[in-house]
């Protein structure tokens, strides 16, 4: 889940209650300080070889990086630079699978 602490907090309290609430674990991308686009690293897209996962271009990316190795640890993990497309279409690589069948 994003940290959403410095842009919507009730949102993500709420947000956090109910996936709770319906079994979920949920877990914070820990990030030592806010940047705009923090929910981008959890926009990552999971197949059944690799996890894709977007950089952009800051020092919070090897964070982000450890963080989902953390979580997924027998998968492989790559990073893949992504600052304009994020930055031009608002999504990255998970919004971008959203039409892939297979």
């Amino acid at each position: 889940m994003a940290d959403y602490t410095n842009f919507a907090p009730r949102n993500g309290k709420r947000i956090r209650k109910i996936l709770e609430e319906n079994g979920y674990i949920v877990h914070e991308l820990p990030l030592p300080y806010t940047i705009n686009d923090s929910w981008a690293y959890i926009n990552f897209l999971q197949t059944s070889k690799v996890i894709l996962v977007p950089g952009l271009n800051l020092k919070t990316d090897s964070i982000a990086l450890e963080y989902l190795q953390s979580l997924f640890h027998s998968q492989k993990i790559i990073q893949i630079p992504a600052p304009y497309l994020i930055s031009k279409y608002g999504g990255a690589f998970n919004c971008m699978s959203w039409n892939i069948k297979e």
